[in-house]
């Protein structure tokens, strides 16, 4: 999960959210609660903040990634406009733009209608991820003791720890391994450069390993965040930081 910055509400929601609200309440008042509207009017009444603009514009905020996950929803062949508060629960909420996330299916199942006004979770439009989450090999874990229950509650509710998780980092980690054992050698073949030419062309092979690996780190890339934590931990993609700008 990483920090994300929450776009512009498209017009065609902020023009029509009011009239949709009040017909949604209405509705509400008139069959005694959300949960008891006819299935086919309460499909008619909410699909309407099913728009494209909508889900355009999250797509793009969230680097075309699931919010909580950051794994790719179209991969899986769904994208859905994620209530962060349950329209369930709370049915004013429906149409609000801010309570919109981008989430791929599987996470917008396991969160389904948690309450988080009782039980808070991180919101990333809202919340910077890394300042409650953070990787202890392939499991997120809280940052400190302060940040356990908002963290153990993410994890639990977005199944943030499980073995669909659990198989992409390790995939990713089998990449990164390959991308700094390309940096360890270039800083090899470096080290027994003895011109300034050689050293001058090694250099660049370095910088080379160096792009090649910040490529996994990009926003727009599955499992930023893991990928992130990886690089900051390494120790030869630091001593080749150090080459390159001195």
């Amino acid at each position: 999960m990483i920090k994300l910055e929450r776009g512009v509400e498209p017009d065609d929601l902020r023009d029509n959210q009011a009239q949709w609200t009040i017909d949604l309440l209405a509705s509400v008042v008139q069959h005694g609660s959300y949960k008891d509207i006819p299935d086919a009017e309460k499909n008619t009444l909410i699909s309407k903040y099913r728009l494209v603009s909508v889900k355009k514009e999250l797509k793009r905020t969230s680097h075309d990634k699931c919010a909580y996950c950051e794994s790719k929803p179209e991969e899986t062949g769904h994208v859905a406009i994620e209530h962060f508060i349950p329209k369930s629960l709370y049915p004013k909420e429906t149409f609000n733009w801010e309570n919109y996330l981008p989430a791929c299916g599987v996470c917008n199942e396991s969160k389904h209608n948690h309450d988080v006004l009782l039980e808070p979770i991180i919101n990333p439009y809202d919340i910077e991820p890394n300042t409650v989450l953070k990787f202890k090999n392939f499991r997120l874990v809280p940052v400190s003791e302060n940040m356990k229950k908002l963290a153990d509650t993410t994890i639990e509710v977005c199944g943030l720890n499980t073995i669909r998780l659990y198989k992409p980092r390790s995939a990713l980690m089998v990449s990164f391994t390959e991308y700094e054992d390309n940096i360890r050698d270039a800083i090899s073949i470096y080290n027994e450069a003895d011109t300034d030419r050689k050293r001058s062309h090694r250099l660049r092979k370095i910088k080379e390993s160096i792009n090649s690996i910040l490529f996994l780190t990009k926003p727009n890339e599955k499992h930023s965040k893991f990928c992130t934590e990886l690089l900051a931990q390494s120790e030869d993609y630091q001593e080749a930081l150090v080459l390159v700008n001195q």
